[in-house]
């Protein structure tokens, strides 16, 4: 059942590939000699930069060299499995391992790079994909909270924060350290907000506001929000703005 589940990812990678590709044809492959892990290395060099083209760019090949190279470990394992040869089966089911880490990888940056794009569809598609390779991958859970949000999936964005705050509570973007656990915090009250659910959004706001890594002071008293009111909502949206703002 395993085996069906990868090979539908890998399916799914090749419409990932034709997301994004070089805007022009120069006539030189910068990326051509270079191999799958230097290419995601490179990747996020570019997405590190704020370099979103170069980024996507960088990752596409990779993506498809890693694809390849899963398919021939693929073909090599059941070949290995049919005469029994226990060492060579083993090596092939290795070389599977880092080929979908590096796939992996790959997904989780095109994911990142959509979002800058405002490709809301593609990200989500490419997050999914990502998640259906390891569905605890918080860079990939974090950054589907983050595009379901802009997509106005206020449910779906909820439910990837929990996910990701539960695999890691200090969560830190590893690609961009100004992102980490506090904005997933702000997020879920912001959506709490947006669903019409004012105590769970003000429970959240409190809960921030009291953490002292955030800063803020005084700590609102709850009870000063009357959420049955416009003023109380409207009072609760500007905390959560201002917390947003410390963050």
């Amino acid at each position: 059942m395993k085996r069906v589940k990868i090979l539908l990812v890998l399916s799914l990678v090749f419409t990932v590939f034709v997301f994004y590709g070089c805007e022009e044809d120069s006539g030189v492959d910068p990326y051509q000699s270079m191999d799958t892990g230097s290419l995601i290395n490179q990747g996020w060099s570019h997405y590190e930069s704020g370099r979103w083209q170069d980024s996507a760019d960088a990752f596409n090949p990779a993506l498809n060299q890693a694809g390849n190279a899963y398919d021939l470990a693929l073909e090599d394992s059941i070949a290995a499995a049919a005469i029994g040869d226990t060492v060579a089966l083993q090596i092939a089911v290795e070389e599977m391992a880092k080929q979908l880490g590096y796939l992996l990888e790959c997904l989780t940056g095109l994911g990142w790079v959509t979002i800058e794009y405002n490709e809301l569809d593609q990200s989500a598609f490419v997050f999914s994909t990502a998640m259906a390779i390891d569905p605890e991958h918080v860079e990939a859970t974090a950054g589907y909270a983050f595009s379901s949000q802009i997509a106005e999936d206020w449910n779906l964005s909820n439910e990837m924060i929990d996910l990701s705050l539960n695999l890691d509570a200090d969560w830190e973007f590893e690609h961009n350290h100004n992102i980490d656990y506090l904005d997933l915090r702000v997020m879920r009250a912001e959506n709490y907000y947006f669903l019409a659910d004012f105590e769970a959004s003000l429970a959240e706001a409190i809960a921030l506001a009291s953490d002292p890594s955030v800063g803020y002071s005084p700590v609102p008293d709850p009870n000063d929000f009357n959420l049955a009111t416009i003023e109380g909502r409207a009072a609760l949206i500007e905390l959560i703005d201002a917390l947003n703002d410390m963050i």
